[in-house]
């Protein structure tokens, strides 16, 4: 181990790294823009993009060719209109960028309004490139594009704006690069002078360990209220922790009821959230145990990332402060009184416990009471299938980490076996029907995660015998899922008459701007429909395919960045305001660009000390990893706010990564 007094060097360079690539883009776009604004660095005006997806929408003797990607019109006067779903309706200026034209001609756009009325007309020389045209004042509600000739070309963007844009994007690589040189040059420039400092003043400590007070904080509340839950027997704590968690783990699903309603439930159940956070550290506190040694990064990043989050939202005056003061408040006590327990695989173990008596109670409520209807997307105990998605990867973390932690034991009862067995194959056969390729891609990263964790050390006779158990009772757990659970799912509801509601449809085909057109109409959500979706995405190379139409919301978000984030969410899809469908762009979007800097480092060091604990056979090492790698791919093109399954299991699971040993930037 490193001295404790020498820097990471690896950390300090990562820092400056990331926070040098920000500055740089914060005044690359500043200088782009022309103008100092800290509440939107790229500072463009109102703008809106008529979503990629419908530029493929046939129109009179207008079509679109799959095969070369083009738009071909056929006689005269073929056009094509367009809706425009923004909440804004007035716009100065639209930007038609064209490719692929043949020859120049003169096209007529038509703009409508509320009523479908024409409210003026504009002609417009088009040429191969960026097409502008300055508009009328009215509200925009449509557009019909009018091609006089026979012709052909593909559409880059339509696009309205408030301001002319009086810059082009191929000056801003040139002049990021500068920027960032001299950020470094800087930076350079800085340390000489510390450097030269130090040495002349070297009884000046170098090092802070704010840590350790906060530490001590705690553990002086710990010991205060721990006390009173000292006489209780350790089944009885381990009954009240299970309670304590599963009331924790049905907030999520209730939260996005209650959003709906009022703000004021959302608080209560933050409040209940913390109350039964802080009850688990009351409970499993150890009088008298060592404190933990709290002096590494990852403790570092959690702590300046919640700091952070508390500046934006005193600045903005955002409702939920509270989010931020739950977290220092009640789950870093959870932390500490973890790190104290003389066995903390007690607490995990708990905590996956929960985890799965919550799947089982919602399969029982799945098979009863929720239809499978062929063509749609299932979408469980949730609304939409992606969030049903989302829950079943993350509730997968707790069977893989529970079966792994069982193979090994000398005696271990068939039905424990057989519960993570089918637990793991009835997971795979709800996910293929929610048919999302982002829990996909979570679900397969896990089984990898779980094989490799298997290999590091040598495995006992007992291992190879448990084993091969597993693969007995897959077989016919997969034949029970395959056969009693479908049957169940297509006739138990009909039986109870239970329906959906319309709104809770998500058909496999149709406009959905964030589902892929997945087979067509009356198609059963059967094994290839998976494979088909995903076939399709992967082949059709297109960004918007590909991505199903995310990469258009991520560019919204990256060009409103600024100093200390928004209220809320941005309009950024068909006129409505979506989350940013990546953790890492929500989180800027929030609370603002810098808090970048210890979102990434915290990712960093729970993946590297998740995949420390499976090398050296931590107790549930696995589920720590798993946790954060399920977190992590679903944060990339997913919804991932604050009590969401993927970010509570996560968040939990940290605690057993905190009592790594410090190192040296601590």
């Amino acid at each position: 181990m490193q001295k404790m007094n020498r820097p990471n060097k690896g950390l300090t360079f990562a820092i400056l790294l990331i926070t040098g690539i920000l500055i740089s883009w914060m005044l690359t776009a500043m200088q782009l823009a022309g103008s100092v604004n800290w509440w939107c660095f790229l500072d463009i005006g109102s703008v809106y993009d008529i979503s990629s997806g419908y530029y493929r929408q046939p129109g009179i003797r207008w079509i679109y060719n799959d095969e070369e990607k083009i738009i071909q019109t056929e006689g005269e006067e073929a056009s094509c209109y367009y809706h425009v779903n923004s909440g804004q309706k007035n716009w100065n200026y639209l930007y038609l960028t064209l490719a692929g034209l043949d020859r120049g001609s003169q096209w007529k756009i038509e703009f409508y309004g509320q009523d479908g009325e024409i409210i003026f007309t504009r002609s417009l020389d088009v040429q191969n490139g960026r097409n502008i045209l300055q508009l009328q004042e009215g509200e925009i509600y449509g557009i019909k594009i009018i091609v006089n000739s026979p012709s052909s070309f593909s559409i880059g963007r339509i696009e309205f704006r408030e301001k002319e844009q009086n810059f082009s994007w191929s000056q801003a690589p040139w002049m990021f690069v500068r920027v960032l040189v001299y950020y470094f040059l800087s930076v350079f420039i800085l340390t000489g002078f510390l450097w030269y400092y130090r040495r002349a003043k070297p009884h000046i400590s170098r090092r802070g360990t704010w840590t350790l007070a906060v530490q001590e904080a705690y553990a002086r509340m710990l010991e205060c209220y721990g006390q009173l839950f000292q006489g209780i027997s350790q089944p009885a704590k381990a009954g009240l922790r299970k309670l304590c968690f599963m009331i924790i783990l049905l907030t999520p699903y209730i939260t996005p009821m209650a959003w709906q309603s009022t703000l004021i439930v959302v608080r209560r159940e933050l409040l209940l959230l913390a109350a039964c956070l802080l009850l688990i550290a009351f409970l499993s506190w150890d009088k008298g145990r060592q404190k933990v040694d709290w002096r590494n990064p990852l403790v570092h990043a959690w702590f300046v990332l919640w700091l952070m989050i508390l500046v934006s939202d005193f600045v903005l005056g955002r409702a939920l402060q509270s989010v931020s003061i739950l977290m220092m408040g009640a789950m870093a006590p959870l932390y500490m009184s973890w790190g104290t327990m003389k066995r903390p695989e007690r607490l995990t173990r708990d905590f996956t416990a929960s985890l799965r008596y919550l799947y089982w109670a919602g399969s029982v409520y799945c098979l009863f009471f929720r239809p499978f209807v062929p063509g749609y997307r299932y979408t469980g105990i949730y609304g939409n299938s992606n969030l049903f998605a989302g829950y079943l990867a993350t509730v997968n973390v707790a069977f893989l980490a529970s079966l792994s932690e069982n193979l090994g034991r000398e005696k271990l009862k068939n039905r424990v076996l057989a519960e993570n067995v089918l637990g793991l194959v009835s997971i795979w056969g709800f996910l293929k029907m929610t048919e999302s390729v982002t829990s996909l891609v979570a679900y397969v990263l896990e089984w990898i995660v779980f094989l490799w964790g298997q290999f590091p050390a040598e495995k006992r006779r007992s291992y190879q015998r448990n084993l091969k158990k597993a693969l007995v009772i897959s077989v016919v757990c997969i034949s029970l899922v395959g056969i009693s659970g479908k049957w169940c799912l297509s006739n138990m509801p009909k039986i109870w008459e239970m329906q959906f509601k319309e709104q809770e449809w998500q058909p496999l085909t149709g406009e959905n701007s964030l589902s892929m057109v997945a087979a067509a109409a009356g198609h059963s959500a059967s094994a290839s429909g998976l494979s088909e979706r995903l076939c399709q995405k992967v082949t059709s190379g297109e960004w918007y395919d590909l991505f199903a139409g995310r990469d258009e919301i991520w560019r919204i978000y990256i060009c409103n960045w600024n100093l200390f984030g928004h209220y809320g969410n941005l309009e950024s899809l068909d006129g409505k305001a979506a989350h940013a469908h990546n953790a890492l762009l929500q989180m800027i979007n929030d609370h603002g660009l810098f808090i970048a800097v210890p979102f990434l480092i915290m990712l960093y060091y729970s993946l590297k000390y998740g995949i420390k604990a499976v090398v050296v056979k931590k107790k549930f090492g696995l589920f720590f990893l798993l946790a954060v790698v399920n977190y992590v791919v679903q944060g990339l093109a997913e919804n991932t706010p604050y009590l969401s399954y993927s970010w509570l299991v996560c968040y939990i699971a940290l605690g057993g990564l905190f009592s790594q040993p410090g190192e040296a930037e601590a």
